[in-house]
C-alpha cells in the first residue's frame, strides 16, 4: 500500500507566498497541535505513586506536563514538551533511575552531593522509562495533527 501526494509543489508555492508573519503563525498553529499530542501521550504514561509519602502530591508527573512554543536557531516555530518546575527533576529521576544518597557527616562512602555536604550511597533506583517511549508511539499521531493543522491553516488564508 502506498501513498500518493499530489500537489505538494502548489502548497509549498502558496505557503511562500503568504507573508513571513502569516508564515509563522500557520507553523506556530501547527507545530502546538503536534506538541499538544506529544504532551497528552506523556500525561497517559506517566506513572501514579501507588504507596503514600513522598513530596509530591498523587498524580503530580501527570498533571505537570508542560509544552512551551518558540523559535529553533533558524527562526522557525518550535516546541519543547516536558515537565513543569514542580516535577522536573522528579521525571528525570523516574525516566533514567537515581541513586539514593541519605547526608551522613561520617559515612564509609563519601559523596559530594549538590548543593553541598556529603552523603552516604543507600541504593539505587531503576530507570522505568516512560518519556520516551510515550514519544516514540505518538510520533506518527504528531506528524498527522501537525499535518492536518497545518492543511486547516493555510485554507484559512
Amino acid at each position: 500500500m502506498g501513498v500518493e501526494v499530489r500537489g505538494i509543489e502548489e502548497v509549498e508555492k502558496y505557503f511562500n507566498d503568504l507573508d513571513v508573519k502569516v508564515q509563522q503563525k500557520v507553523l506556530t498553529e501547527a507545530v502546538r497541535a503536534e506538541a499538544r499530542i506529544f504532551q497528552a501521550a506523556i500525561q497517559e504514561a506517566a506513572p501514579v505513586k501507588i504507596e503514600p509519602g513522598g513530596i509530591l502530591p498523587d498524580g503530580a508527573l501527570q498533571a505537570d506536563v508542560i509544552y512551551r512554543i518558540g523559535t529553533d536557531s533558524s527562526g522557525r516555530p518550535a516546541a519543547v514538551v516536558g515537565f513543569g518546575k514542580l516535577t522536573r527533576r522528579v521525571a528525570g529521576w523516574v525516566e533514567y533511575g537515581h541513586r539514593l544518597i541519605r547526608r551522613h557527616s561520617k559515612g564509609l562512602i563519601r559523596l559530594k552531593v549538590k548543593g553541598g555536604g556529603s552523603g552516604l550511597q543507600v541504593g539505587t533506583v531503576q530507570a522505568h522509562p516512560f518519556i520516551r517511549p510515550a514519544f516514540e508511539a505518538s510520533v506518527e499521531a504528531g506528524n498527522e495533527a501537525f499535518a492536518e493543522t497545518f492543511a486547516e491553516e493555510l485554507k484559512k488564508r
